[in-house]
Parts: C-alpha cells; sequence; structure tokens
C-alpha cells in the first residue's frame, strides 16, 4: 500500500506550508504562506472552482487534445508577474491524477507549467475489464464530485483521528479505496499540526474501516520529500 500512495504525496512538496504570524493583531488567517510564496487555498472544496480559478482553468484545457483534465481542487496560488495556480486533477482518458500548475499572466493568457504525476495504480469502471473491484486492488473513486466525499468515508476519518493529539486532519476529497477484510480510504486532507504556530501542509491519509465498522488511521504521508515531474 505504501508502494501505491509514495508517488503520490510526492507531488505536493511544493505545496508544504509554514503557517505564520508577525503581530498579535493579525488575524488567525489559515490561508497560510508557502515555501516559494505559494499561499494554500482557504476556501471551499466543493462541485465548482473559485470564479477565477474555474476561469482560468478553463481557457487552459479548452484547447487540449487527447488528453482532458477533470478538476477536483484548487490547491495553492502564487503572486508573481500574473498568477501561478496549483490544481489537483484528475486525468483521462487513462485514469490518473496530477496536479498541473498553471500559469496565468496579466493578459487574461494561460499556460501549463508543469504536471506532477500521481500513480496509484487506480482503475475505475470506464478503463478497466472487470478490474477495478478485485480483492486488494485499489479503486479510483468515480464520483461526479471527488470533493464531495462519501458520508462513509467523512465519518472513517473522524472516527480514526478522534481524541488525536497533536494534529487535525480536514478531508478534501477521495482518491480511491481498496477492499480488504474491511475497506481502506485513501483521501486527500488539510493537516494542521497544533503548535504555538500552527503548521498546515497537504497530506494523503489512509483510514482502514473493518467489518464491525470500527476505523483506524493507517498511514498519514506528510509532503516532505519527493516530487515527480512529467517529462515533456
Amino acid at each position: 500500500m505504501k508502494k501505491l500512495l509514495v508517488t503520490l504525496i510526492s507531488i505536493f512538496m511544493l505545496f508544504a506550508l509554514v503557517g505564520c504570524s508577525n503581530s498579535k493583531n493579525e488575524k488567525e488567517e489559515k490561508q497560510e504562506e508557502m515555501v516559494g510564496g505559494y499561499k494554500l487555498y482557504d476556501g471551499e472544496y466543493n462541485a465548482e472552482l473559485p470564479e477565477k480559478a474555474k476561469e482560468v482553468f478553463e481557457n487552459t484545457i479548452k484547447n487540449l487534445t487527447g488528453t482532458t483534465y477533470d478538476p477536483i481542487a484548487l490547491l495553492a496560488t502564487q503572486v508573481v508577474s500574473g498568477t501561478n495556480y496549483a490544481f489537483f486533477v484528475r486525468e483521462k482518458p487513462v485514469t490518473n491524477f496530477a496536479v498541473i500548475t498553471v500559469y496565468a499572466d496579466l493578459k487574461g493568457n494561460t499556460q501549463i507549467l508543469k504536471t506532477y504525476d500521481i500513480d496509484l495504480n487506480l482503475e475505475s469502471d470506464e478503463n478497466s475489464k472487470d478490474t477495478s473491484n478485485l480483492l486488494g486492488g485499489w479503486k479510483a473513486y468515480d464520483g461526479e464530485n471527488k470533493c464531495d466525499i462519501p458520508d462513509e468515508a467523512v465519518e472513517a476519518v473522524a472516527k480514526a483521528t478522534e481524541g488525536l493529539d497533536g494534529a487535525g486532519y480536514t478531508p478534501i476529497a477521495l482518491l480511491g479505496t481498496q477492499v480488504v477484510s474491511g475497506i481502506n480510504y485513501a483521501i486527500l486532507c488539510k493537516e494542521t499540526v497544533v503548535a504555538a504556530e500552527p503548521i498546515t501542509t497537504y497530506s494523503i491519509v489512509v483510514v482502514y474501516k473493518n467489518t464491525s465498522g470500527e476505523c483506524k488511521l493507517t498511514d498519514v504521508f506528510n509532503v516532505k520529500e519527493y516530487t515527480v515531474e512529467r517529462e515533456k
């Protein structure tokens, strides 16, 4: 399972966040500055991207051929001479998760700067031949809105992290499930480490729910060590 997920966590290195507060009068914002000037998106994660980000995304992908992207979430932005956007996406026709960074200049022109592949070896019903539900195999979540996480997955995270000291987890998107003796959930989360100056990062959380409904946090992959950039 770690082998399946290690690549996924790697691409988020560039989105590691450090909360900062230089004044007692500052609001306790949840939009911490990122390494390299990126800022974590602090809005709601739902079916629609924020208006400006949606415009940038749609303008970027409208002329793509061969590959299409379904947006899952806006992860972060960086103000340069224009703005860089980091989107978590699902790539089709071959199901794959990825992070793409998009640059929008001051005139509204956009381009994809980099693509960071996420290879979970997950298969969906769209491109599999009855292999996506094999016992022990991961299955990509095929819900229309990945941020509309099924209640049972949200509850599994809540139960698994109840009473946990030192960190809190906010689910963003369900990435996949694995049928074992029970079920494993792989969920993209915001992780906030409790400290005098809280540290917020992206993490991939794996929660196991047994056949009796008991839930356990089995893996938390924090974003620290790896990036996997696609060759152009």
